[in-house]
């Protein structure tokens, strides 16, 4: 066997695999920052697909042997839904095969080339074709690589027809390989193969425009979704901080009279009615002098918040150090701070349990020039995830999107956020550099 030809098919099946692999980066990001598993999937496939086309390995067709490798590294080490990594995986499974027939579908178009030369000889035409099939992948793949996610779309039925048309296009594309490449030296049965191959690419094509089209709907409603629940998380925290305002005008307003009365107690002897007074007007005022850190912003949200904590019996702490001034904008960090606060609150009104403590401990220092915000509550132990990401339980099509807020603002900053549960405690730890 011909070992230039060895390493051409090598070379051949590196660039198709990586297009490949390179599509599904691209749709779906990575749960490790570890390049290995990328690496391994591309040997592992390359290798594979150069052992079939030398026919060194019959017991698997390429058709089935390539996508069940991808399938497997975007399930085990890509984030997002099953759904739309099958998707991806047929689609560009059935492309490559589509291209695939196209060129051998051309390549019977030259004279004197016939299938066989095409599909087995070390020739110079099979070359040609497939670096044609390869430039063709390339500018395909590149080009859906640009485009949108699929993790978008909710509709069931929706789901199933972006899954079944590219399925069974990937099942025309094997039936002709295996079974339908047979005799095609007849100019009509050439033609056929070459109207096969561009109507598997032509329908492909209508699937993800109408993809295309139907995930653009989505991702706008979506963000004016998130427009409009800032506008309304914003105009709540205004309606919080005029209920804290008018606490405080009712506090002090009411501060003479307590003097009187401790005045009175005072000169009464009744000292053990004069302690418990003093507790009394401690327990009201300590939601109104706790959050004191010289922060305006944090100080206005957290006042606020533990107003709510105090009405709906929640124990809530601060331990709070940060600067007067913040680089993060103000509307960021009460999005960040509010949504963080009420989820602490949600999850502790769905306690059912008397005997558990409700409570919320709020935690913000800065560390090594970021600032670093902790937020720990009581929840009733009940947490819903999808694989390692924590996800709402509100109803909704529109769920989760206070989670996907908090995560969104720390990226915008370039910090992260690391949430982690145990028993009936949910905690949240956001870093955020303070960059000048």
């Amino acid at each position: 066997m011909n070992i230039i030809w060895i390493g051409i098919e090598t070379i051949v099946n590196l660039i198709e695999v990586y297009l490949f692999l390179y599509l599904i980066n691209c749709k779906f990001p990575p749960k490790t920052d570890s390049k290995i598993p990328f690496v391994v999937a591309l040997i592992i496939n390359t290798a594979g697909m150069t052992l079939i086309s030398l026919g060194l390995l019959t017991w698997i067709p390429d058709l089935i042997f390539e996508p069940a490798i991808v399938l497997i590294y975007v399930i085990l080490f890509r984030k997002g839904k099953l759904f739309g990594k099958i998707f991806w995986t047929l689609i560009g499974t059935a492309i490559i095969a589509a291209i695939a027939i196209l060129g051998i579908a051309i390549g019977l178009q030259l004279p004197g080339v016939t299938l066989e030369i095409i599909s087995y000889q070390q020739s110079a035409t099979r070359f040609q074709l497939l670096i044609f099939c390869k430039f063709v992948q390339f500018i395909v793949f590149y080009f859906l690589a640009k485009k949108r996610s699929m993790d978008n779309l909710t509709n069931g039925f929706i789901k199933f027809l972006f899954i079944f048309a590219p399925l069974t296009s990937f099942l025309i594309m094997f039936l002709l390989f295996e079974y339908g490449l047979g005799p095609v030296n007849t100019v009509s049965s050439q033609f056929l193969l070459l109207g096969a191959s561009l109507g598997i690419l032509l329908i492909n094509f209508i699937i993800f425009a109408f993809y295309d089209s139907l995930s653009a709907q989505v991702e706008n409603n979506l963000l004016m979704q998130a427009k409009l629940q800032q506008s309304d998380m914003l105009q709540k925290h205004n309606q919080e901080i005029s209920s804290l305002y008018e606490e405080i005008r009712g506090w002090r307003h009411d501060f003479h009279n307590h003097l009187q009365v401790l005045h009175g107690y005072l000169q009464l002897g009744k000292y053990d009615k004069l302690e418990n007074y003093l507790n009394d007007m401690k327990d009201s005022s300590d939601v109104l002098l706790s959050a004191c850190s010289g922060n305006t912003t944090i100080d206005a949200i957290l006042g606020t918040k533990m107003i709510i904590a105090r009405n709906h019996k929640i124990a809530f702490s601060t331990d709070i150090e940060v600067p007067s001034c913040l680089t993060c904008k103000d509307t960021d960090l009460c999005i960040l701070l509010g949504n963080l606060l009420d989820n602490a609150i949600e999850a502790c009104d769905k306690i059912e349990n008397p005997d558990q403590e409700q409570f919320i401990s709020v935690e913000m220092k800065v560390l090594k020039n970021q600032l670093y915000i902790h937020v720990r509550n009581s929840t009733n132990g009940v947490v819903k995830m999808s694989g390692s990401t924590y996800i709402s339980d509100k109803a909704g099509s529109f769920h989760g999107i206070g989670l996907k807020h908090i995560d969104e603002i720390a990226e915008k900053y370039g910090g992260y956020v690391n949430r982690k549960h145990e028993l009936c405690l949910f905690e949240s730890q956001i870093m955020i550099p303070l960059v000048s």
